[in-house]
């Protein structure tokens, strides 16, 4: 191994238990010890179990078990099962490598395990000891025990690549350890095939020809591996034996997309203050246009000057948008709109403009002859930020559909300055169209003899003679429950006669009559 890198790889065991144990201590009871936690997934239609702390491994749970099984084995009220949120998992590990920032400035995740940080200490032993193994050994037992403190069990290694890191804490004798540059070679030899991050598949392949360590693996020539295990086993190798570089993706933590001014003096004058907010979002535009990014919520704070107070009183001012955008014009708009009115009593010491919710932009090509602000439904957006801003956030709503077979609760509102631009579908023209179509509102439904096809579909209209139907969409079953009294059941069709006029049909499940409900010629 010539590689002269050095990682340090801090494993966390059964990282999804460790993540629900630290932030919610479980027990049975006042002065009860904790119960033991196990985590499931679906694995091809069955909950079986993906994780589980030591105590449940102490009453016979194993992962890999139905759940069903291991909650008859551990017993009633001793093992609390959680159902596995991988997303939540990534996103607390990688806050937990943002922080780590303070050991190196390079820490990234095991992509293939999502249960380790890996940091780059290449250079770093000088700043905790005089000589390489000790400052190693030294920095390896300083995030040992920072992740104490925070509650979570580890075993941290330091090696010159990152699948010997990795082998080492996970299969390592000592929960702290450091592979010098001259044992690399015989450790790697040492450790077991789990230790390349393979898949379940080819670790059981590979158990199936009893190769469990990295020296009968290595026995075997290279070229015929990628044809028996695939070509990963080769590339893992590869990098753990150094021969082949595996750059870390650090994680970073995103920037604050934030600008303030301070007065000299404090101030009151109102247009000076709305030309400061205007400076501010000029600023945001610069650092969303370079970041590629759009504002869905930005706050306008102030800090006024009350000398008399301890801290100072603050008030906001919140911009939600329906689209996000990073133009300054825009916002500066639906400010004017949201503070037309507002009136300090006291003085502004202090202005802070910040981004509190940023996506990135999505651009696409423009089509020729096409109106970009129509094409992308700027006036329609503009008009929701707009009233939004006028007159509040949850007083501007759409209507939008919910699984339920009864008309009256097949609808529910949103705010509509949260929906995303593909629910509203319905154009000005459609609407327009829509308007025209009489639909019979005020009268019964009149008796319209059908007959059916085999499939009970309708197939032949005796409407002023009779008439064959080419097309026909439906049924749609509108049905009311049964705790509003009598029932209602009916399937509605839209169908087209051969002479081109189109109706709603409705067919009342109860009586089997059909009635006309509509004409849409």
């Amino acid at each position: 191994m010539a590689n002269q890198q050095r990682i340090l790889a801090a494993w966390l065991p059964d990282w999804p238990v460790q993540r629900l144990r630290a932030g919610q201590p479980l027990r049975a009871g006042r002065g009860e010890p904790q119960r033991a936690i196990a985590v499931s997934a679906s694995s091809r239609g069955v909950d079986r179990v993906a994780s589980c702390c030591p105590a449940a491994r102490q009453l016979g749970v194993l992962p890999g078990m139905r759940t069903a099984e291991a909650e008859a084995i551990a017993g009633p009220e001793k093992l609390a099962v959680f159902v596995s949120e991988p997303k939540e998992d990534l996103r607390r590990l990688e806050q937990l490598a943002e922080d780590a920032n303070r050991f190196s400035p390079i820490v990234a995740i095991d992509e293939a395990t999502r249960s380790a940080l890996l940091m780059d200490v290449s250079g770093m032993w000088p700043l905790w000891g005089d000589s390489p193994a000790a400052g190693e050994q030294r920095l390896a037992a300083a995030v040992a025990g920072w992740l104490t403190e925070r509650c979570l069990q580890s075993r941290v290694a330091v090696g010159s690549t990152v699948g010997l890191s990795f082998g080492a804490a996970c299969f390592g004798e000592a929960a702290v350890a450091v592979v010098d540059h001259e044992r690399s070679a015989e450790a790697a030899r040492r450790l077991p095939v789990a230790a390349l991050r393979l898949d379940e598949q080819t670790l059981d392949r590979l158990a199936g020809f009893h190769l469990r360590t990295l020296d009968q693996l290595l026995a075997i020539p290279r070229a015929s591996l990628p044809s028996r295990f695939g070509p990963t086993v080769n590339q893992r190798l590869a990098q753990l034996l150094g021969e082949t570089p595996e750059p870390l993706r650090p994680v970073r933590p995103p920037e604050e997309l934030r600008a303030d001014w301070r007065f000299e003096s404090p101030v009151a004058n109102a247009e000076v203050l709305e030309s400061i907010v205007g400076l501010l979002l000029a600023r945001l535009e610069s650092r969303l246009t370079a970041s590629r990014q759009g504002a869905k919520h930005v706050r306008i704070e102030y800090l006024f000057d009350t000398p008399h107070e301890s801290t100072g009183r603050r008030f906001a001012v919140d911009l939600r948008l329906s689209r996000a955008t990073c133009s300054q014009q825009e916002l500066q708009a639906l400010f004017a709109l949201r503070s037309d009115g507002l009136h300090f009593e006291d003085a502004v010491a202090e202005v802070n403009a910040h981004v509190v919710e940023a996506v990135l932009l999505q651009h696409r090509q423009q089509l020729l002859f096409e109106d970009h602000r129509e094409a992308a439904g700027f006036e329609r957006d503009l008009l929701v930020n707009r009233l939004a801003a006028r007159v509040g956030q949850t007083r501007v709503c759409r209507a939008a559909r919910r699984s339920s077979h009864d008309p009256l609760r097949a609808y529910h509102y949103l705010e509509a300055i949260d929906l995303p631009r593909a629910a509203f579908r319905l154009s000005a023209a459609e609407a327009e169209r829509a308007r025209r179509l009489p639909l019979l509102p005020r009268q019964r439904p009149l008796s319209v003899r059908v007959d059916c096809d085999q499939d009970g579909s309708p197939c032949l209209v005796s409407l002023a003679g009779q008439q064959p139907v080419t097309v026909v969409w439906g049924p749609e079953r509108i049905e009311t429950g049964w705790w509003r009294g009598r029932p209602l059941a009916r399937d509605a069709y839209w169908v087209k006669l051969a002479d081109g006029r189109r109706f709603w049909l409705l067919l009342d499940l109860g009586s089997r009559r059909w009635r006309l409900a509509g004409d849409l010629s």
